[in-house]
């Protein structure tokens, strides 16, 4: 699965991210995400988790390495689930502070502008994150309205 060009320039700065994984029971975990790096290739992203809240999600992912993750502009509520396979799971490097530190701050300003203080936004745990890599199979829309919930398939809502 090549993540196409319009979901990458669609949705940039102050993102919700929503990280959900499932045990082998079906027990669902799911955790927010505070970072999100989209491979070169396009077929792989990288998602950073704060250590603080991840540990259900990360436990579950050891063992079965699926993965589905919600990404939504709230401004707007364009919306899409990228669902995949965990190829590694790892401490974030310290160079990737920036990244987390800048992904969190958009989303609180984005929720500043929506009413929500900004401050509280920033109070998301954030850092230290875990990395994980992730290969993406499968892309569905989830803007709310006619297409919601189908594979991704031409421009995206």
């Amino acid at each position: 699965m090549i993540i196409p060009s319009e979901v990458i320039e669609s949705l940039q700065g102050g993102l919700s991210l929503l990280v959900a994984s499932c045990g082998r029971d079906g027990r669902p975990a799911c955790t927010r995400g505070v970072g999100l790096r989209i491979w070169p290739d396009r077929q792989h992203v990288t998602l950073f988790l704060a250590i603080a809240t991840a540990k259900p999600v990360s436990e579950q992912l050891l063992v079965r390495p699926s993965i589905a993750f919600v990404i939504s502009r709230p401004s707007d509520y364009r919306t899409v689930q990228m669902k995949g396979t965990v190829v590694a799971q790892r401490d974030a490097a310290e160079s990737d502070r920036a990244l987390v530190t800048e992904y969190v701050r958009a989303f609180a300003d984005q929720v500043d502008d929506l009413g929500v203080p900004r401050q509280i936004g920033l109070r998301i745990a954030h850092w230290p994150c875990l990395a994980l890599d992730v290969r993406v199979s499968e892309i569905f829309v989830q803007t709310p309205g006619p297409g919601a919930g189908e594979p991704l398939s031409g421009a995206v809502p």
